[in-house]
């Protein structure tokens, strides 16, 4: 078989699981069993498109990283352990983004990767430092948003999008911005309860830091692993209190 020239139909993250086993082998010495890899495979496909809202396409893949020159550090990093990580890159539309694969089994058994006896129920495999919205723009780079926002009633200006994120919110003159500002900080919290009740499906938001300048609010947000959609429900949030005229992201105006 040629591997290297052998693709596969199904849109999954790894387009040809016998490669996968492969090049860990031939750039890495690590031996991966076909098993262990068709595993990953689908349930991280799944993982992907579900904290993401992304479905997987032939632009969206995941890699390892290369081997390193000699007398370099290796470039992959492969811890075992009850929780296995090694790191790999998801890339999209030629961008390549760094991300940790993790595995552990609700049985407590560490699996290897060259295991031929994989449960496929018993072990979970997970992505660790996805950033959803910064793969919707590298995907859609002339979309300014990952989502529909009908009428928001604020100017809203886009300058990037991305996990760590600025936000400068403008006022109307009778706005309370402390009031506001602590409407925001319920929102992230009630967001994090409900996702965490549905096993954190939709994500959950990290932190938010906020401070008012003028007739100004500026917040620094890691939107974690939630991305798009938490980022819709603050923006309807703003829209819904009327007290807003304008909305910045990507760019912090201090002035």
């Amino acid at each position: 078989m040629d591997l290297l020239n052998a693709t596969l139909d199904h849109k999954t993250l790894l387009k040809n699981v016998e490669y996968h086993c492969w090049n860990f082998k031939r750039n890495h010495e690590i031996e991966v069993s076909i098993t262990f890899a068709t595993c990953l495979d689908q349930q991280l496909t799944r993982y992907f498109e579900l904290h993401t809202g992304i479905k997987v396409n032939k632009l969206i893949e995941l890699n390892l990283p290369m081997r390193a020159p000699e007398g370099y550090p290796p470039m992959l990093t492969f811890t075992p352990g009850e929780v296995s990580r090694y790191n790999a890159n998801i890339y999209i539309s030629h961008n390549w983004n760094p991300v940790m694969v993790a595995w552990k089994s609700a049985s407590g058994r560490i699996y290897a990767m060259e295991d031929t006896d994989i449960d496929c129920v018993d072990i979970e495999f997970w992505l660790e430092g996805m950033d959803p919205l910064l793969y919707h723009q590298q995907l859609h780079p002339k979309e300014e948003l990952p989502f529909r926002l009908k009428n928001p009633g604020y100017e809203l200006v886009i300058h990037r999008l991305h996990m760590d994120m600025e936000m400068t919110i403008w006022l109307k003159d009778n706005t309370r911005a402390d009031d506001l500002l602590q409407g925001i900080y319920d929102v992230v919290a009630a967001f994090n309860v409900k996702s965490e009740k549905k096993g954190g499906d939709d994500g959950v938001v990290h932190s938010v830091r906020g401070k008012v300048q003028e007739n100004r609010l500026i917040l620094e947000i890691d939107t974690g692993s939630a991305g798009p959609v938490f980022l819709k429900a603050l923006l309807k949030y703003l829209s819904k209190s009327n007290g807003v005229t304008k909305v910045e992201i990507g760019e912090n105006p201090e002035v």
